[in-house]
């Protein structure tokens, strides 16, 4: 097998970027220096807190009105829309978003966000912290054998310089990896301090659980269990379209933008995918200009102009779309 497209490309996407545009990389770090304290990040920050409060806020509200939402299939079909595809899939959003930056807020803001953050999505925030730190530091990088160093990889059950297969790679990622292959990491990787706060946040989600169970057991079977379930499932969607890019041919770095404008607004910019990988250290609030001055490097196959999700339903249910 041919792994040149991997062994000799994929781990130097991101240094390539760099190396072959100086002036535009220093323009980038100019926006980058600057960002602590600043009154656009602070106010921005401010935001996503509101923005995470809402969505546990709902989450909440459904819960403490659960008999409302069992009394018809028309509410209750109504209540798994709400909460699987909008209040709990957008919580990873944040999740992302507190890893790199932190939320910022008072004391207590800060320590709820750093362990409960994720209580709603029910994937604990410091097993995520350490698989997407895993996630940067390869940047999809590939071991001597042709097999990807990051476990959540999109190649990682390829060997062609294709995707996986999406369905595959969704239901790998929504159980396996969430559940078996993040407390792994945990344990290998973290230290003491991160095991401990992965299972105390692991255990919060399970007394959340089991509280809405005996509260109400029709309400968590029929509704909240199943949209923790789509929660998982849309989430993935979004992850992997993020790098559903074939190596072949590929002249940047190997990630999707998306243009959707409420995907962007109401989730911290996480469309501007590409130069968030590329510069990392940039916050949210600064990758809007950021897109600006690297738009011309990026290929416009690379810029899906929908959500994710309704690109992946374009191109992997109706099929046909490149």
């Amino acid at each position: 097998m041919d792994n040149s497209h991997t062994e000799s490309k994929m781990k130097t996407f991101r240094a390539r970027f760099l190396r072959d545009n100086p002036d535009l990389t220093r323009e980038v770090l100019k926006i980058q220096s600057n960002q602590r304290g600043a009154q656009d990040i602070i106010e921005f920050d401010r935001k996503t807190r509101k923005k995470v409060y809402a969505l546990q806020g709902t989450t909440f509200a459904f819960i403490a009105t659960s008999s409302i939402w069992i009394s018809n299939w028309y509410l209750a079909a109504l209540a798994i829309i709400v909460l699987g595809t909008f209040a709990m899939p957008y919580i990873r959003v944040f999740m992302h978003s507190e890893f790199h930056w932190g939320l910022g807020g008072t004391t207590l803001e800060r320590r709820w966000f750093r362990n409960f953050i994720s209580l709603t999505f029910s994937v604990p925030q410091r097993g995520y912290e350490i698989g997407h730190r895993i996630h940067h530091r390869y940047d999809n990088d590939f071991s001597n054998d042709g097999r990807p160093r990051d476990p959540q990889s999109t190649y990682i059950f390829a060997r062609n310089g294709s995707p996986s297969n999406p369905f595959l790679w969704i239901i790998y990622y929504a159980f396996l990896f969430q559940h078996m292959v993040l407390p792994y990491l945990v344990v290998k990787n973290g230290k003491n301090t991160d095991i401990a706060s992965y299972f105390f946040q692991l255990s919060g989600i399970i007394s959340l659980h089991v509280i809405i169970f005996l509260y109400a057991k029709e309400f968590y079977l029929l509704i909240y269990l199943p949209s923790t379930v789509i929660s998982w499932f849309g989430s993935a969607i979004v992850l992997y379209m993020m790098h559903d890019v074939s190596l072949e041919g590929i002249s940047s770095h190997p990630t999707n933008n998306s243009a959707s404008q409420f995907f962007n607004w109401f989730g911290d910019n996480d469309g501007f995918h590409l130069e968030h990988h590329v510069f990392a250290g940039v916050h949210p609030a600064r990758l809007r200009e950021v897109h600006d001055i690297v738009r011309d490097n990026i290929p416009d196959k690379q810029i899906l102009p929908n959500h994710y999700a309704t690109e992946f339903f374009k191109r992997h249910v109706i099929g046909g779309v490149e």
